[in-house]
This record gives structure tokens, sequence and C-alpha cells, in this order.
């Protein structure tokens, strides 16, 4: 008998393996372009598995600011940054460097931490305020709240924060680091300002 159970439970899992083979394949081939580069109509990619490569591409001062970090600064440092919408660059100092920040991407915390979204609100309006105060000193006990070390100012935060708040840091705060896009602050006090670098460091993620 050709058809008998065990035959048919055989041929079904045969045909449910082969079935669900197909989708990678073909979805390769979609989110690829059949592997077409840009010159070639396909959309651009960087042909590489570094997950940090398209910093490099799109941002490259930010990405020498972010390389810097990686080779100075202690690993538990905890450098601010802002915060924004989720899956977009915001956060790309935490996700590159692997350093602490105030907030990442709010719902991540939401989904993980606090579904009523009142600690997110909270941060997020801390860190507006610690970014915005156009007199730091009034923001002190915000920095010492979360143990701020540094403050990163690059592309993210010239869109999202008032330019004044910006500015202040240059009176209340040494310089750790800068370059034509990216300046970081040193906040903690007692402690040696790391050494200063511009574009051009090595080091690199890899």
């Amino acid at each position: 008998e050709p058809w008998n159970p065990l035959f048919r439970a055989t041929y079904g899992v045969a045909l449910l393996a082969a079935s669900c083979g197909i989708y990678p394949i073909f979805a390769t081939l979609e989110k690829t372009n059949r592997f077409r580069s840009g010159d070639a109509g396909g959309l651009f990619y960087l042909r590489t598995l570094n997950g940090s490569s398209y910093v490099a591409y799109n941002h490259p001062q930010e990405y020498d600011a972010l390389v810097w970090i990686e080779a100075h600064l202690d690993r538990n440092a905890v450098v601010l940054e802002a915060t924004g919408n989720p899956y977009s660059y915001f956060g790309r100092v935490a996700t590159n460097t692997g350093r602490a920040t105030v907030l990442g991407w709010g719902n991540h915390e939401a989904l993980w931490r606090d579904p009523t979204w009142k600690s997110i609100m909270e941060r997020t309006e801390d860190i507006r305020q610690m970014y915005d105060a156009p007199d730091k000193s009034a923001v002190a006990a915000l920095f010492q709240k979360y143990r701020v070390n540094y403050v990163f100012v690059g592309e993210l935060e010239r869109q999202t924060y008032q330019r004044d708040g910006l500015n202040a840091f240059n009176a209340a705060f040494p310089v750790a680091y800068e370059n034509q896009v990216v300046t970081i602050y040193q906040i903690a006090e007692g402690k040696p300002v790391a050494p200063r670098y511009g574009a051009g460091n090595e080091v690199s993620f890899e």
C-alpha cells in the first residue's frame, strides 16, 4: 500500500521542508535585487557583514567619534546622547560602542522594563533638559542622577535640541574630543580628560 500512514507522514514532512526551503532562496534574491549593485539598477548596499560600516559610509565624522569612544573611554562610562524614534539612527553611541546611555529607543525599554511608559517619558524629559538648559548648573542634579560622564553632541543632538543649550556646554565642561561634526564633553569631576583626537583615528570596530 503506497499511501500507508508512514509514507503519508514522510511525504508530508518532505513537502513541508521543501516549501519552507523556497522562502530563503527567493527572499534573498528579492532583498538583494538579485545581487545587482546600484550601477546595475539595484539598490545600493555595502558588501560587508560589519554592522557599523553604514555609519562610516553615511556619517564619517560621527564614526570617527564613535571609534574614539571605543578606544579611549572606560567600559563603564555613561555617555549622554539624543533619544528618539525607534528603528532609526538614534541610539548610535550605545549601539556601536557598548557604553551605557540614559535612554535609547523608548519603545524597547517600555517593552522590556516599563509598559506604563512613565520612566521612559521621565528620562526623555530629563535628557531634553540636560541638553536644552542654557545654565548647566541648573541641571547638575540630573547629570548626577544618571551618573553621566560624557555628553555626545553630534548630528542628531543638533537636530533635536535647542542651539543655546548645546552651546552652553562649551562654557560649562571641558572638551574631551572634537571634530568637524561631533563634540564630546567630559562631565565627571576629579577625573583627567582623556587624550584629544580628531578625525583620522586608525582604530576601527572591525
